[in-house]
């Protein structure tokens, strides 16, 4: 296993060396060769106004947070995949969104406590506004502290 980990890291990082985007049928492909468990990650993308679904295979690991889930897709599936975190800098909650149905801090939300059948659903935290993908405006929350 750790072999098959190694040799999706140099794939990996040989497309990122030519600035190749991964598409999903390479990236699947790639996973189902390395024998490595991957998540079905379905991630809801766009503004408040016109949202749409995005289904990404993500690699399993263990101790994997959420954080680390929409990292992963950030840097190996899709870089246009917008989030907001700022753990460990005073901005505790600004990870948050919904994983799930349920708000959740992503830095700390094991992926092994909210897996269903291998699945998960992210999506932005409900009542505040969108700005795109699962970044939006605190704004809201941050004016009722005031």
């Amino acid at each position: 296993m750790e072999q098959a980990s190694k040799n999706l890291s140099l794939f990996v990082a040989n497309t990122r060396n030519f600035n190749i985007k991964l598409q999903p049928e390479h990236l699947e492909g790639a996973l189902q060769q390395t024998n490595i468990n991957t998540l079905e990650v379905t991630v809801q993308r766009g503004t408040h106004d016109a949202p749409q679904d995005e289904i990404f295979q993500v690699p399993a690991y263990e101790n994997q947070t959420i954080l680390d889930v929409v990292s992963w897709i950030q840097h190996y599936a899709d870089p246009s995949l917008t989030y907001r975190f700022a753990c460990r800098v005073g901005m505790c909650g600004s990870c948050a969104m919904m994983v799930n149905g349920a708000p959740r801090w992503a830095c700390r939300t094991h992926v092994n406590k909210v897996l269903d059948k291998n699945k998960m659903h992210i999506a932005p935290l409900r009542n505040l506004p969108v700005i795109k993908d699962l970044a939006v405006d605190m704004d809201p929350f941050f004016d009722k502290w005031i």
